[in-house]
């Protein structure tokens, strides 16, 4: 049986992108063993299915169906810097989500629970909508500077995106980065 790895998300408009990119580049210098997300690659994932059979896909399009056409178009700001599991020890250097937040968390909420549907095991963890901008490698030594660049970063704003469809995506993991290609498209509701 064939598989694919996927994930649901939201695309962000270019002048967000654009901001995103240029802090990520002001910052690569003063964090050299970090993998820095490409400005192509960012994006607000909603539902990350991980490698799951091909098949899969018709059953996330029913369940997206039902709760895409029932949702409006979602505005939403990017702004501050954060990290999981927290900025004084990332693994992960993100970009977080103000206006719009709780719209978004309901939206990935209402996934998960048509997901259920299909059997789909719905996700442990509390979701958290943000925009990947780093990962760290673990025990890494130059991360714990980024605690004093969080005051400059904690109220940049990165933009506002306003949210007309949900993307389903591929990944494939290839030497210079994952590679995303669209498998589907839903817009919401006007």
């Amino acid at each position: 049986m064939q598989s694919i790895r996927l994930f649901l998300a939201i695309n962000l408009n270019s002048g967000t992108l654009n901001k995103l990119s240029k802090t990520t580049e002001e910052l690569k210098n003063d964090f050299r063993d970090a993998r820095w997300c490409k400005k192509d690659a960012m994006h607000l994932t909603i539902k990350f299915f991980g490698v799951i059979p091909l098949l899969s896909v018709v059953e996330i399009g029913k369940a997206v169906r039902t709760v895409i056409d029932r949702t409006s178009p979602i505005r939403f700001e990017v702004k501050g810097v954060g990290g999981f599991p927290s900025l004084e020890n990332p693994r992960i250097l993100w970009a977080g989500i103000t206006e719009g937040k709780e719209e978004i968390v309901k939206l990935a909420q209402d996934i998960s629970d048509a997901l259920e549907e299909y059997d789909f095991i719905p996700e442990r963890k509390k979701f958290v909508p943000h925009i990947t901008l780093a990962r760290f490698k673990r025990g890494s030594k130059n991360n714990n500077g980024i605690t004093s660049l969080a005051p400059h970063l904690e109220q940049k704003s990165f933009g506002v995106t306003e949210a007309n469809e949900l993307l389903l995506y591929s990944s494939d993991l290839i030497e210079t980065g994952p590679f995303y290609s669209v498998v589907d498209r839903w817009s919401f509701n006007d």
